[in-house]
């Protein structure tokens, strides 16, 4: 997964959920809802953009670092993003 799909996946959690959005119900939304990748497989793209700077977390949850609004979304981003979530083994999912 490269930096311009996490950043569509971002985009669409921070849409629908708001400005800061707590890991579980981000884990919930993109896993379950969205089916997007497995619940560790979303925690560990979220470890990957508090990395990469694209997303802050605090006591709260997470924050968007990046204007999500300013973001052009495909029309059916599940077609645009069907390889899924997935990072090595090596990446420690986020709690």
């Amino acid at each position: 997964m490269n930096g311009r799909d996490m950043l569509l996946v971002l985009a669409h959690l921070f849409r629908k959920k708001g400005n800061p959005v707590s890991i579980v119900e981000a884990v919930d939304f993109l896993s379950f809802k969205c089916r997007y990748g497995a619940p560790s497989d979303v925690r560990k793209m979220l470890t990957m953009a508090v990395n990469n700077e694209m997303i802050s977390k605090n006591d709260k949850g997470i924050l968007a670092e990046f204007l999500y609004d300013k973001q052009i979304l495909p029309l059916n981003l599940s077609c645009a993003l069907e390889d899924k979530v997935r990072f090595k083994e090596d990446v420690e999912p986020i709690i």
